[in-house]
C-alpha cells in the first residue's frame, strides 16, 4: 500500500513525465514493489515510500549528486546500487527525471 508521501511524489513524477517527456516512448511498470516509469522496458524513475525520487543515472553522476549533497546513494539490503540515486522530496526533480530518461533511452 502506498504511503501519502509516495502518492504525492508519484503525482509529482507523473506530472514531470507528462510535461517534459511528452511524446517520448515511456510507460509504467513495476520496480522494487512500486510503479516506475520505463523506456525500452527499463525503469528510469520511481518514488520510494518516503516520497524520495529514485532515478537511474551513470555511476559518476550518482557520485556527483551524493558529493554535492543533492542526493543519497540507493541501497538494498546493505548493497549500494551504483547507478541509482535518491533525491529528496524537496529536491530539483525535473532535470534529473529527464536525465535518467536520456540515460536509458540510448
Amino acid at each position: 500500500m502506498d504511503t501519502p508521501d509516495q502518492r504525492a511524489g508519484r503525482e509529482r513524477l507523473d506530472a514531470i513525465v507528462a510535461e517534459r517527456l511528452q511524446g517520448a516512448p515511456v510507460d509504467q511498470g513495476r520496480m522494487f514493489s512500486t510503479i516506475g516509469w520505463r523506456t525500452g522496458g527499463k525503469v528510469f524513475a520511481f518514488v520510494a515510500g518516503d516520497g524520495t525520487l529514485i532515478v537511474k543515472v551513470p555511476e559518476a553522476r550518482v557520485q556527483e549528486l551524493v558529493q554535492s549533497g543533492a542526493g543519497d546513494p540507493m541501497s538494498i539490503r546493505e548493497r549500494t546500487m551504483r547507478e541509482w540515486v535518491g533525491i529528496p522530496p524537496d529536491g530539483d526533480w525535473e532535470p534529473l527525471v529527464v536525465e535518467a530518461h536520456a540515460f536509458l533511452a540510448v
